[in-house]
């Protein structure tokens, strides 16, 4: 696969993916993943674990470990009121087996950004999360050898708990972490809820609030 993915752009009042609903604009062979921007008016909710994958937004680049990949991630951009990532929900914009760039994601939430809960999938318990990395721990998918996108989230009202997670880390991987920007009034961490730019061989990120 060589193609560039094309970039999807939505506007709505809301988004609703549940039940294991997706968007992918994320690359699985040598061409650049997509740009995904979301303009949901008042609210996007990334709700629940189907029966073969978790519900997501992704602008990933996925290659095999017997086999990496040369693409790179794209941008993933959210714009909206309310956003709600539960119950194993993801907003994902990873790079496992490529030499690409992990692709960054930037949420920009005018009333909240509450992230929490976990979700029962093929590989057992998969906390909430909005990430970037270079690999993906919960899929035991190593990284590669370009560096992993940043999280930029700018939101009045930021909560993660019940051991939901934010990162712009690495794993298993020969680069770098990312950097997690946050810029919000108030910031709730509780029950396990995390910040993080851990890196589980190189150089971990900053994170910036």
């Amino acid at each position: 696969l060589t193609g560039d993915s094309g970039d999807l752009i939505i506007n709505t009042p809301q988004l609703v993916l549940e039940n294991g609903g997706s968007l992918d604009v994320g690359t699985l062979g040598n061409g650049q993943g997509g740009d995904l921007i979301v303009n949901a008016s008042e609210s996007v909710s990334i709700i629940g674990v189907g029966q073969s994958a978790p519900s997501y937004i992704s602008s990933s680049a996925v290659g095999d470990e017997s086999n990496p990949i040369t693409g790179s991630g794209g941008k993933l951009i959210i714009n909206t009121q309310r956003l709600t990532v539960a119950d194993g929900g993801l907003i994902v914009a990873v790079a496992a087996s490529t030499k690409g760039q992990g692709g960054t994601i930037v949420i920009n939430a005018s009333e909240s950004v509450h992230v929490f809960g976990q979700g029962k999938s093929r590989v057992g318990l998969l906390p909430s999360q909005i990430i970037t990395s270079s690999g993906f721990a919960s899929f035991g998918s190593p990284g590669g050898t370009a560096e992993a996108g940043d999280v930029e989230i700018n939101t009045p009202q930021l909560t993660v708990e019940n051991l939901a997670l934010i990162s712009a880390g690495s794993f298993k991987s020969q680069s770098a972490a990312g950097n997690l920007r946050i810029q919000a009034n108030t910031i709730v961490l509780d029950h396990g809820g995390k910040l993080t730019t851990e890196s589980t061989s190189v150089t971990g990120g900053n994170i910036i609030i």
